[in-house]
C-alpha cells in the first residue's frame, strides 16, 4: 500500500509493507484505476507481479468494475461520427498489426473494427461508474463502447479525448488493455500519418502493402518419346508339293505309273 509521508513533498511517497493473503492483494496493471480506490497492492516489479499472480492475486483491472451511462441524444451519421469512422477504418491495419505491438489481440480483433460490426454514434454526455467492493465513483469520460445485439456501438462526445478513445478501442481488441496500451493506441489514432512516419512507424508497408508478384508460369511439359510399336510376326509361307487338300483332308500324292514306266 502506498501512502503519503507528511515529512516529504506532495509528489513523494513511501511504501508501507504489510502481510496479507494473496487474494486480498492486487497487481497494478492500471494506475488510473488504482488511484480511485484504497487497496493493498503487490510490489511493482515484474517478477514479483508474476509471482503474486501465480499464488492467487488478481489484476486491478479485473476487480474494478466499469459501467457506462450515456446521457442525452444519440446521433448517427453526423459529420463527427462519419469522419471518426473513416479514421478508424484507415488506421485499423496499424491497430491490428503484430509488428507494432506484442500485446496479444483477441481472436476476432479484425472483425471488431470492421464497419459492419462497429457503429459510431455521437452522444451528448458519457459517465463512467467505477466500482470496487462496496465503493463506487462516477467520472465523466468522452468515449465508451456498448453492446447492441451482435454488434458493438462506440459512443463519442463532441470534444472527445483521444486517450479515452484508445482506452475504449484497447478494451475491444486486446486481451487485457493496460494504461500504456491506451496511450499507444491513442497516439496511433490521433497523430497524422506523416508524424507516424517520422517516428519510425512502417505506415506505408502496413496501410498500403505491396502485393507479392504473381508466381511464374509452370514450365511446359516435356515431350514424351514415342512409344515403340509392336513388331508384327510375318506369316511362314511353306510350300508342300506332296500334299493336296480334298474334302478338308490331306493325302499323299501317288506317283504317276506312266511316268514311272517311261523312266524304266
Amino acid at each position: 500500500e502506498l501512502e503519503s509521508d507528511g515529512k516529504t513533498s506532495a509528489t513523494e511517497q513511501k511504501a508501507q509493507f504489510v502481510l496479507a493473503r494473496a487474494e486480498d492483494i492486487f497487481i497494478v496493471d492500471n494506475s488510473f484505476l488504482r488511484r480511485q480506490f484504497s487497496m493493498l497492492v503487490s510490489p511493482m516489479e515484474q517478477q514479483l507481479e508474476e509471482f503474486y499472480n501465480l499464488i492467487g492475486s488478481k489484476y486491478v483491472s479485473q476487480v474494478v468494475k466499469k459501467e457506462f451511462q450515456v446521457e442525452g441524444r444519440a446521433q448517427r451519421n453526423t459529420p463527427l461520427s462519419i469522419s471518426f469512422a473513416e479514421r478508424i477504418e484507415e488506421r485499423a491495419p496499424l491497430l491490428l498489426s503484430s509488428s507494432i505491438s506484442s500485446r496479444p489481440l483477441i481472436s476476432n480483433a479484425s472483425k471488431v473494427l470492421n464497419k459492419q460490426y462497429l457503429e459510431i454514434v455521437q452522444v451528448d454526455d458519457i459517465k463512467a461508474k467505477y466500482s470496487f467492493g462496496r465503493n463506487s465513483k462516477l467520472l465523466n469520460v468522452t468515449c465508451c463502447t456498448k453492446k447492441s445485439g451482435q454488434n458493438m456501438v462506440l459512443c463519442i462526445t463532441e470534444n472527445f479525448d483521444w486517450f479515452d478513445v484508445g482506452t475504449a478501442i484497447g478494451a475491444l481488441i486486446l486481451e487485457r488493455c493496460q494504461l500504456e496500451d491506451a496511450f499507444f493506441l491513442s497516439s496511433l489514432l490521433e497523430a497524422s500519418l506523416d508524424t507516424l512516419r517520422s517516428r519510425g512507424f512502417p505506415v506505408d508497408r502496413i496501410l498500403r502493402p505491396v502485393a507479392p508478384p504473381p508466381p511464374p508460369p509452370p514450365p511446359p511439359p516435356r515431350p514424351q518419346p514415342p512409344k515403340p510399336q509392336p513388331v508384327e510376326a510375318k506369316p511362314n509361307h511353306s510350300i508342300s508339293s506332296n500334299t493336296s487338300s480334298m474334302n478338308g483332308s490331306t493325302e499323299p500324292v501317288k506317283p504317276n505309273s506312266t511316268n514311272q514306266s517311261k523312266q524304266s
